[in-house]
């Protein structure tokens, strides 16, 4: 699994496969940093995530 930061990006939704079942919900970095504390995140890989790039969350905003 890769992990990257990406910022000032635009939507551009394509057709979805057939076996492909995705659902975006967005949430600002500081609301999911929250999520984290609390434990309200069951996913660890996006935790993992979101904990790395923490720092540089911190850095720029």
């Amino acid at each position: 699994m890769g992990v990257f930061l990406a910022e000032d990006l635009s939507e551009n939704p394509l057709e979805a496969d057939d076996d492909e079942f995705l659902s975006v919900e967005k949430i600002p970095a500081r609301e999911a940093i929250q999520m984290a504390e609390r434990g309200d995140m069951p996913d660890a890989k996006s935790l993992a995530a979101l904990l790395m790039v923490r720092p540089y969350l911190k850095e720029t905003k």
